[in-house]
């Protein structure tokens, strides 16, 4: 249960801080999602491990695609916040 609502919430942020106006709420959005696809890995294999593995002969389609996706999902929310963030202002003397 905790896994879907997870998730859930990682396609609502990662929709969020596509369609967000302010700069502000697509750098936290985009935090947002790059955390919740790390706890979002963490908890599928854990419950992967749980559940006794991947069958046999089947790890690319039940590991390796999923593993694909969240890390996608994180890149995408890194490269949001690294677009939208601030440069700092130098002042020079």
């Amino acid at each position: 249960m905790i896994f879907l609502i997870i998730n859930g919430m990682l396609v609502v942020s990662a929709y969020a801080s596509l369609v967000a106006k302010t700069n502000r709420c697509k750098c936290f959005c985009g935090i947002l999602t790059a955390v919740l696809s790390v706890v979002s890995l963490l908890l599928f294999l854990y419950l992967q491990e749980s559940s006794g593995g991947p069958d046999y002969g089947q790890i690319i389609f039940q590991r390796v695609l999923p593993l694909g996706g969240y890390s996608l999902m994180f890149l995408l929310g890194l490269a949001i916040y690294l677009r939208n963030k601030k440069p700092k202002e130098t002042t020079e003397s």
